[in-house]
């Protein structure tokens, strides 16, 4: 696996160790953070942080800016897919399928999450969120100020979401993208 984020990339080796490059310049904040030794199955990368899923589901982030510590909050819990923002924000989807997201101060936030039920993907941008119901369902939520949150009828097997928009890949291997693709 690979995650790049706006000043640093990181990859799973395949034995399970995150290896992170770029933003060597310091008024970027150094190198990229370091993770603790561990076996981890699925990585991504936000503005400045990095979160890792470790081999029994534990959701482990750090801060490139945060000189103590390093640590970027994770509520406990188990969880079998994650992805983080640009902007500090984190979703993840939990063991028994739910989506859970929270800040850097591992604040959960509960009144921004699609509905209930039981999940396979997820993908985070800085202001909206995709997930996949276990049907393949695109389900969005949060800002749609692009129509970055209407997610087309159909089943998706993976999705990403960019800043004003989403693309997912259908079950026959069709790219589908929804959003605003003109702001530059």
């Amino acid at each position: 696996a690979i995650a790049a984020g706006d000043q640093f990339t990181c990859a799973l080796t395949v034995d399970g160790e995150v290896v992170c490059w770029g933003a060597p310049d310091a008024s970027y904040g150094g190198a990229p953070p370091d993770l603790p030794p561990e076996r981890y199955t699925a990585i991504s990368v936000g503005h400045g942080h990095l979160c890792a899923l470790a081999g029994d589901g534990e959701a482990v982030c750090r801060d490139r800016w945060d000189s103590e510590t390093g640590r970027v909050g994770a509520p406990p819990g188990r969880y079998a897919a994650i992805s983080t923002s640009g902007r500090w924000r984190t979703c993840a989807i939990t063991a028994s399928g739910e989506a859970a997201c929270w800040d850097d101060e591992g604040a959960l936030h509960a009144g921004a999450l699609p509905p209930p039920g039981r999940y396979t993907a997820i993908a985070v941008s800085g202001g909206h969120a995709c997930a996949l119901t276990e049907a393949g369902k695109a389900v969005c939520w949060g800002n749609n100020g692009r129509g970055q949150a209407d997610a087309p009828p159909g089943r998706y097997t993976a999705i990403a979401a960019g800043d004003r928009s989403t693309c997912a890949l259908t079950e026959y291997g069709e790219i589908v993208c929804w959003g605003d693709f003109n702001h530059w």
